[in-house]
């Protein structure tokens, strides 16, 4: 059934590629849209449970080079993005970012050199770790190709071993 007490106005100016629901029903949105119901928004927009952008998650002077393929909420709020990017305002992120519940960049994650190639995938698990799929062949100083797991803290999870990993581009994951 469609719920008409959810509406997003005119909705994003471009592609969505991904959305995160949180239990109390606000929705994450990413991908290569700038605006949002006319609201700026780059590529990453926070809407209510009736569906109006949230105005509080400003993401209009967010400097992303290149396009979000991915969102996923941790459980205190912040919000894992990946995609094609290789800086958030300056400071090198590569392909994989932490937000703060405001829509700011989250400078306490680090995941080193991040990925070589685009991020499709993040997936926050229970525990904490950050499962991360992609285009990749390397993650920071690692070989692993298309699927590495990440502390809280951004670094490698060193009790994670896929060995080298998949022989081709992992789009998606889940568990």
């Amino acid at each position: 059934n469609v719920d008409f007490s959810f509406n997003p106005g005119a909705g994003a100016d471009d592609t969505i590629w991904s959305i995160a629901l949180s239990s109390d029903g606000t929705v994450i949105a990413g991908g290569q849209f700038e605006t949002f119901n006319h609201y700026p928004r780059t590529y990453v927009a926070r809407l209510d449970s009736s569906g109006n952008v949230d105005l509080a998650f400003d993401t209009s002077d967010l400097e992303l080079d290149g396009i979000v393929r991915t969102v996923a909420l941790q459980n205190d709020g912040k919000i894992m993005i990946g995609g094609e990017f290789t800086t958030v305002n300056g400071v090198p992120r590569s392909h994989i970012a932490r937000l703060n519940t405001d829509g700011s960049l989250d400078t306490s994650f680090n995941p080193g050199l991040g990925a070589n190639d685009t991020v499709y995938k993040v997936l926050v698990q229970p525990d904490g770790h950050i499962l991360v799929a992609g285009a990749f062949t390397q993650f920071h100083t690692a070989i692993h190709h298309g699927l590495t797991r990440l502390q809280a803290s951004g670094a490698l999870d060193p009790s994670f071993n896929p060995g080298i990993g998949a022989n081709d581009v992992v789009y998606t994951a889940f568990f």
